[in-house]
Protein backbone atom coordinates (compact mmCIF):
# COMPACT_ATOMS: atom_id res chain seq x y z
CA UNK A 1 0.00 0.00 0.00
CA UNK A 2 2.72 2.37 0.98
CA UNK A 3 4.16 2.35 -2.73
CA UNK A 4 0.94 3.03 -4.33
CA UNK A 5 0.69 5.64 -2.36
CA UNK A 6 3.88 7.04 -2.77
CA UNK A 7 3.65 6.43 -6.76
CA UNK A 8 0.65 8.25 -6.66
CA UNK A 9 2.06 10.61 -5.12
CA UNK A 10 5.21 11.29 -7.54
CA UNK A 11 3.63 10.20 -10.43
CA UNK A 12 -0.09 11.31 -10.91
CA UNK A 13 -2.60 9.36 -12.58
CA UNK A 14 -2.54 9.32 -16.45
CA UNK A 15 0.30 11.16 -16.53
CA UNK A 16 3.08 8.15 -16.22
CA UNK A 17 6.28 8.28 -17.90
CA UNK A 18 5.48 12.30 -18.87
CA UNK A 19 4.00 11.74 -22.45
CA UNK A 20 0.75 13.21 -21.52
CA UNK A 21 1.43 16.44 -23.08
CA UNK A 22 2.09 14.51 -26.49
CA UNK A 23 -1.95 12.77 -27.18
CA UNK A 24 -2.75 15.48 -29.15
CA UNK A 25 -0.68 14.67 -31.89
CA UNK A 26 -2.28 10.89 -32.01
CA UNK A 27 -2.96 10.50 -35.99
CA UNK A 28 0.47 11.96 -36.91
CA UNK A 29 3.39 9.76 -37.63
CA UNK A 30 5.77 9.20 -34.58
CA UNK A 31 8.23 7.36 -36.25
CA UNK A 32 11.03 9.74 -36.14
CA UNK A 33 15.03 9.84 -37.28
CA UNK A 34 17.49 8.25 -35.35
CA UNK A 35 18.80 12.15 -34.35
CA UNK A 36 15.50 13.60 -33.64
CA UNK A 37 14.22 16.97 -33.75
CA UNK A 38 11.86 16.02 -31.01
CA UNK A 39 12.65 17.48 -27.35
CA UNK A 40 13.90 14.98 -25.01
CA UNK A 41 12.89 15.58 -21.24
CA UNK A 42 14.40 13.79 -18.25
CA UNK A 43 11.43 13.27 -15.79
CA UNK A 44 13.53 13.44 -12.48
CA UNK A 45 12.11 11.82 -9.30
CA UNK A 46 14.04 12.57 -6.20
CA UNK A 47 13.37 10.61 -2.88
CA UNK A 48 14.12 12.42 -0.27
CA UNK A 49 15.89 11.04 2.74
CA UNK A 50 17.48 12.36 5.85
CA UNK A 51 19.49 10.56 8.89
CA UNK A 52 17.52 8.41 10.47
CA UNK A 53 15.17 7.68 7.79
CA UNK A 54 16.09 6.34 4.28
CA UNK A 55 14.70 5.02 1.15
CA UNK A 56 13.77 1.28 1.42
CA UNK A 57 15.30 -0.52 -1.58
CA UNK A 58 12.00 -2.34 -2.19
CA UNK A 59 10.28 0.93 -2.35
CA UNK A 60 12.79 2.55 -4.94
CA UNK A 61 12.55 -0.68 -7.36
CA UNK A 62 8.77 -0.55 -7.20
CA UNK A 63 9.17 2.48 -7.98
CA UNK A 64 11.11 2.11 -10.91
CA UNK A 65 8.86 -0.86 -12.54
CA UNK A 66 6.24 2.27 -12.23
CA UNK A 67 8.40 4.17 -14.19
CA UNK A 68 9.22 1.41 -16.61
CA UNK A 69 5.44 0.54 -17.32
CA UNK A 70 4.69 3.13 -19.79
CA UNK A 71 7.80 2.14 -21.90
CA UNK A 72 6.70 -1.15 -22.10
CA UNK A 73 2.92 -0.45 -22.83
CA UNK A 74 4.56 1.58 -26.06
CA UNK A 75 6.53 -1.15 -27.19
CA UNK A 76 3.08 -3.58 -27.03
CA UNK A 77 1.32 -1.05 -28.85
CA UNK A 78 0.35 -2.02 -32.68
CA UNK A 79 2.11 -0.78 -35.33
CA UNK A 80 0.71 0.82 -38.22
CA UNK A 81 1.79 -0.03 -41.92
CA UNK A 82 4.14 2.15 -42.29
CA UNK A 83 5.64 1.49 -38.86
CA UNK A 84 4.10 4.57 -36.72
CA UNK A 85 2.36 4.56 -33.71
CA UNK A 86 -0.24 6.12 -32.05
CA UNK A 87 1.40 6.42 -28.68
CA UNK A 88 3.76 9.08 -28.00
CA UNK A 89 7.04 7.96 -26.69
CA UNK A 90 7.47 7.96 -23.45
CA UNK A 91 10.08 9.96 -22.09
CA UNK A 92 13.21 9.03 -20.04
CA UNK A 93 13.02 9.39 -16.24
CA UNK A 94 15.66 9.39 -13.38
CA UNK A 95 15.12 8.01 -9.65
CA UNK A 96 17.39 9.27 -7.48
CA UNK A 97 17.31 7.98 -3.43
CA UNK A 98 19.53 7.37 -0.21
CA UNK A 99 18.63 3.25 0.62
CA UNK A 100 18.55 1.86 3.30
CA UNK A 101 21.12 -0.40 4.48
CA UNK A 102 20.88 -3.18 1.64
CA UNK A 103 23.02 -5.98 0.14
CA UNK A 104 21.56 -7.10 -3.04
CA UNK A 105 22.45 -10.55 -4.44
CA UNK A 106 23.04 -11.04 -8.77
CA UNK A 107 20.45 -12.89 -10.35
CA UNK A 108 22.53 -15.84 -11.07
CA UNK A 109 23.46 -16.23 -7.27
CA UNK A 110 21.69 -18.45 -5.06
CA UNK A 111 20.19 -17.95 -1.66
CA UNK A 112 22.71 -17.45 0.74
CA UNK A 113 23.58 -19.72 3.60
CA UNK A 114 22.70 -18.68 6.97
CA UNK A 115 26.09 -18.12 8.20
CA UNK A 116 26.74 -16.06 5.13
CA UNK A 117 23.64 -14.10 5.43
CA UNK A 118 24.21 -13.72 9.19
CA UNK A 119 27.50 -11.60 8.54
CA UNK A 120 25.50 -9.77 6.28
CA UNK A 121 22.27 -8.49 8.65
CA UNK A 122 24.68 -8.34 12.18
CA UNK A 123 23.70 -4.80 13.04
CA UNK A 124 25.02 -1.75 11.47
CA UNK A 125 26.09 1.77 12.92
CA UNK A 126 25.17 4.16 10.97
CA UNK A 127 26.33 8.09 11.69
CA UNK A 128 24.78 10.91 10.51
CA UNK A 129 26.61 11.72 7.03
CA UNK A 130 28.67 14.57 6.37
CA UNK A 131 26.59 15.56 3.86
CA UNK A 132 23.68 16.81 6.60
CA UNK A 133 26.21 18.49 8.81
CA UNK A 134 26.83 21.04 6.44
CA UNK A 135 23.53 22.77 6.43
CA UNK A 136 22.73 22.43 10.19
CA UNK A 137 23.22 24.90 12.71
CA UNK A 138 26.52 26.07 13.88
CA UNK A 139 27.65 25.42 16.83
CA UNK A 140 24.95 22.56 17.53
CA UNK A 141 27.75 19.74 17.73
CA UNK A 142 26.23 18.30 20.71
CA UNK A 143 22.63 18.60 20.38
CA UNK A 144 21.22 15.33 19.33
CA UNK A 145 18.22 17.70 16.95
CA UNK A 146 21.08 19.52 14.87
CA UNK A 147 21.57 16.09 12.84
CA UNK A 148 25.20 16.32 13.85
CA UNK A 149 27.05 13.22 15.55
CA UNK A 150 24.18 11.25 15.87
CA UNK A 151 24.67 7.34 15.51
CA UNK A 152 21.69 4.49 15.24
CA UNK A 153 21.77 0.61 14.23
CA UNK A 154 20.32 -0.90 11.49
CA UNK A 155 19.84 -3.88 10.50
CA UNK A 156 20.50 -4.17 6.96
CA UNK A 157 18.16 -6.37 4.29
CA UNK A 158 19.27 -9.06 1.77
CA UNK A 159 17.67 -9.18 -1.63
CA UNK A 160 17.90 -10.89 -4.76
CA UNK A 161 18.54 -7.63 -7.86
CA UNK A 162 17.91 -8.74 -11.83
CA UNK A 163 21.31 -7.24 -12.70
CA UNK A 164 23.99 -10.04 -13.24
CA UNK A 165 27.46 -10.18 -11.23
CA UNK A 166 27.46 -11.08 -7.36
CA UNK A 167 27.15 -9.29 -4.22
CA UNK A 168 27.16 -5.56 -3.56
CA UNK A 169 25.74 -2.89 -0.79
CA UNK A 170 23.78 0.44 -1.23
CA UNK A 171 23.32 2.27 1.65
CA UNK A 172 22.99 5.48 3.90
CA UNK A 173 25.80 7.99 2.54
CA UNK A 174 25.51 6.54 -1.16
CA UNK A 175 23.76 8.27 -3.77
CA UNK A 176 21.58 5.43 -6.14
CA UNK A 177 20.90 6.73 -9.89
CA UNK A 178 18.32 4.62 -11.78
CA UNK A 179 18.19 6.11 -15.17
CA UNK A 180 14.55 4.42 -17.14
CA UNK A 181 14.68 4.68 -21.03
CA UNK A 182 14.35 2.75 -23.89
CA UNK A 183 18.01 2.48 -25.69
CA UNK A 184 15.60 2.19 -28.91
CA UNK A 185 13.56 5.13 -28.76
CA UNK A 186 12.75 7.99 -31.23
CA UNK A 187 13.73 10.50 -28.71
CA UNK A 188 17.45 9.91 -28.51
CA UNK A 189 20.07 8.31 -31.01
CA UNK A 190 19.99 4.86 -30.63
CA UNK A 191 22.15 2.94 -27.70
CA UNK A 192 23.30 -0.53 -27.29
CA UNK A 193 24.05 -2.13 -23.86
CA UNK A 194 27.52 -1.38 -24.05
CA UNK A 195 27.23 2.20 -25.07
CA UNK A 196 24.45 3.06 -22.49
CA UNK A 197 26.51 1.37 -19.58
CA UNK A 198 29.96 3.37 -21.51
CA UNK A 199 27.47 6.46 -20.79
CA UNK A 200 26.62 5.96 -17.27
CA UNK A 201 30.05 5.53 -16.33
CA UNK A 202 31.26 8.87 -18.30
CA UNK A 203 28.21 10.75 -16.91
CA UNK A 204 29.88 9.66 -13.31
CA UNK A 205 33.39 10.08 -14.13
CA UNK A 206 32.70 13.44 -15.66
CA UNK A 207 30.82 14.49 -12.52
CA UNK A 208 33.57 12.94 -10.01
CA UNK A 209 36.29 15.47 -12.03
CA UNK A 210 34.67 18.68 -12.90
CA UNK A 211 32.84 18.78 -9.12
CA UNK A 212 35.75 17.38 -7.07
CA UNK A 213 39.07 16.67 -8.54
CA UNK A 214 38.74 12.90 -8.36
CA UNK A 215 41.12 11.12 -11.15
CA UNK A 216 37.82 8.88 -12.09
CA UNK A 217 39.06 6.23 -14.43
CA UNK A 218 37.45 2.98 -16.21
CA UNK A 219 38.20 -0.48 -16.05
CA UNK A 220 37.64 -2.46 -19.06
CA UNK A 221 37.72 -6.07 -17.23
CA UNK A 222 35.38 -4.48 -14.39
CA UNK A 223 32.15 -2.42 -15.07
CA UNK A 224 31.67 0.88 -12.63
CA UNK A 225 33.98 3.92 -11.97
CA UNK A 226 37.36 4.09 -10.46
CA UNK A 227 39.57 6.62 -8.44
CA UNK A 228 42.93 6.61 -8.97
CA UNK A 229 45.01 7.75 -5.83
CA UNK A 230 47.55 8.85 -6.48
CA UNK A 231 46.85 10.51 -9.68
CA UNK A 232 48.80 8.52 -11.99
CA UNK A 233 49.42 5.83 -10.09
CA UNK A 234 48.38 2.25 -10.67
CA UNK A 235 46.01 2.03 -7.56
CA UNK A 236 42.64 2.08 -8.12
CA UNK A 237 39.27 2.02 -5.93
CA UNK A 238 35.89 1.40 -6.65
CA UNK A 239 34.04 4.83 -5.67
CA UNK A 240 30.67 3.89 -7.90
CA UNK A 241 28.86 0.24 -9.10
CA UNK A 242 26.68 0.17 -12.04
CA UNK A 243 23.82 -2.60 -12.24
CA UNK A 244 22.05 -2.99 -15.62
CA UNK A 245 18.90 -4.90 -16.28
CA UNK A 246 17.27 -4.55 -19.55
CA UNK A 247 13.71 -5.69 -21.01
CA UNK A 248 12.93 -5.61 -24.36
CA UNK A 249 15.51 -2.29 -24.63
CA UNK A 250 13.59 -1.14 -21.93
CA UNK A 251 16.97 -0.18 -19.18
CA UNK A 252 16.55 -0.36 -15.37
CA UNK A 253 18.59 -0.04 -12.31
CA UNK A 254 21.97 2.20 -12.61
CA UNK A 255 24.77 3.48 -10.52
CA UNK A 256 25.36 3.79 -6.95
CA UNK A 257 27.45 6.52 -6.15
CA UNK A 258 29.77 6.33 -3.41
CA UNK A 259 29.42 10.16 -1.77
CA UNK A 260 29.96 9.57 2.65
CA UNK A 261 29.55 5.58 2.89
CA UNK A 262 31.79 4.72 5.04
CA UNK A 263 35.05 2.24 3.71
CA UNK A 264 37.37 1.55 6.39
CA UNK A 265 37.25 -0.20 9.89
CA UNK A 266 35.31 -3.24 11.04
CA UNK A 267 32.15 -4.67 9.59
CA UNK A 268 30.03 -3.14 12.65
CA UNK A 269 30.49 0.64 11.07
CA UNK A 270 32.08 -0.65 7.61
CA UNK A 271 29.40 -2.32 5.63
CA UNK A 272 32.02 -3.55 2.69
CA UNK A 273 34.27 -5.51 5.50
CA UNK A 274 31.54 -8.00 5.48
CA UNK A 275 31.68 -9.35 1.99
CA UNK A 276 33.77 -8.88 -0.53
CA UNK A 277 32.57 -6.52 -3.31
CA UNK A 278 31.46 -7.66 -7.27
CA UNK A 279 33.64 -10.84 -5.72
CA UNK A 280 36.43 -8.91 -7.32
CA UNK A 281 39.82 -9.96 -4.21
CA UNK A 282 42.37 -7.41 -3.65
CA UNK A 283 40.36 -4.23 -4.54
CA UNK A 284 39.20 -1.38 -2.38
CA UNK A 285 36.01 0.54 -1.93
CA UNK A 286 36.25 4.35 -1.75
CA UNK A 287 33.77 7.12 -1.47
CA UNK A 288 34.14 11.11 -2.46
CA UNK A 289 34.91 12.32 1.43
CA UNK A 290 37.57 9.10 1.74
CA UNK A 291 39.25 10.51 -1.25
CA UNK A 292 39.35 14.27 -0.09
CA UNK A 293 36.47 15.62 -2.39
CA UNK A 294 34.48 17.28 -0.05
CA UNK A 295 37.64 19.56 0.85
CA UNK A 296 36.82 20.72 -2.67
CA UNK A 297 32.93 20.38 -1.79
CA UNK A 298 32.29 24.81 -2.16
CA UNK A 299 28.99 25.70 -2.15
CA UNK A 300 26.18 25.13 -4.94
CA UNK A 301 22.80 27.11 -4.86
CA UNK A 302 23.77 27.62 -1.19
CA UNK A 303 23.83 23.88 -0.59
CA UNK A 304 26.88 21.84 0.02
CA UNK A 305 28.22 19.31 -3.19
CA UNK A 306 28.17 16.29 -0.92
CA UNK A 307 23.91 16.64 -1.01
CA UNK A 308 21.95 13.47 -2.76
CA UNK A 309 19.79 16.11 -4.83
CA UNK A 310 22.09 18.62 -5.40
CA UNK A 311 24.52 15.96 -6.87
CA UNK A 312 21.64 14.41 -8.45
CA UNK A 313 20.40 17.33 -10.33
CA UNK A 314 24.26 17.86 -11.64
CA UNK A 315 24.69 14.26 -12.47
CA UNK A 316 21.04 14.58 -14.76
CA UNK A 317 21.56 17.44 -16.27
CA UNK A 318 25.05 15.86 -17.60
CA UNK A 319 23.29 12.69 -18.53
CA UNK A 320 20.64 13.96 -20.90
CA UNK A 321 23.87 16.25 -23.03
CA UNK A 322 25.58 13.41 -23.37
CA UNK A 323 22.25 11.31 -23.85
CA UNK A 324 21.08 13.54 -26.73
CA UNK A 325 24.63 13.81 -27.99
CA UNK A 326 24.52 10.22 -29.03
CA UNK A 327 27.88 10.02 -26.44
CA UNK A 328 28.61 6.24 -25.96
CA UNK A 329 28.11 5.43 -29.85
Amino acid sequence: MLTRRIARRIIPRGRTGTAHHHHHHHHQNHRLPRATTRHLHLHRVHLPSQHPTYTPYALATSLQESLAAPHHAYKAAPETADGARDLAPPQPSLLSFTPAPTYTLGRRQRTLDGEVEGALTAPLRVSSPTEWSSSSSEGGNDDPGSGRGSQITLTPFVTHSPRGGLTTYHGPGQLVLWPTLDLRSPLHPHLTVRSYARLLEDTTSHLLRTLYGIEAVLDPENPGVWARRPAGGSEIRKIAAMGIHLRRHVATLGIALNLTTPVSGAGDVNPWARFVPCGIEGREVTSVEAEGGEGRRGEFGGRGLLEGEVVAGLWADEFVRRLERGDGE
